[in-house]
């Protein structure tokens, strides 16, 4: 897990194509002006302009991805993500949904990080993490960058 400015998300692109293919786009797009939905940037990139309403951190489940990496950051309020490694999660209470990317944990998350308009946060397929962990309303940019680390 990275957690940085948006104007130094730059630093980390070294580590995946797509991450500097998401770091030129948050640099060029009005992203204020999408609607909400699925956005796509590239066959290995796409980004979901989502409102929502924060849960708390009690109400936020442990998610984790196989396939891609997320890049969180908010447009409008403040959100709160919960993140505890993946190999600390025990067994997924579900299987995994390969169509979705995504696999559920139990428990609660070691470390609570805020992200908003000015941060972000990189959470990798070994970070588990509980977005929407917060409260209130919430307009969020999740980028998904397919993880190329993964043959």
């Amino acid at each position: 897990m990275i957690l940085c400015s948006i104007a130094d998300l730059y630093k980390y692109c070294d580590m995946d194509p797509g991450l500097a293919m998401a770091a030129e786009f948050i640099g060029c797009e009005d992203l204020d002006s999408y609607v909400s939905g699925r956005h796509f940037i590239d066959d290995d990139v796409y980004v979901i302009i989502e409102d929502q309403v924060g849960k708390g951190t009690k109400g936020a489940r442990l998610e984790a991805h196989k396939r891609y990496i997320d890049i969180q950051f908010c447009l409008a309020g403040e959100d709160t993500i919960g993140i505890k490694p993946v190999a600390e999660c025990g067994e997924p209470t579900e299987p995994y949904s390969e169509e979705k990317d995504i696999m559920f944990f139990p428990g609660e998350a070691t470390e609570w990080v805020t992200v908003n308009r000015g941060t972000c946060v990189v959470i990798f397929p070994e970070d588990a993490h509980a977005p929407l962990a917060g409260n209130g309303p919430v307009r969020k940019a999740v980028f998904k960058v397919r993880d190329r680390r993964i043959v």
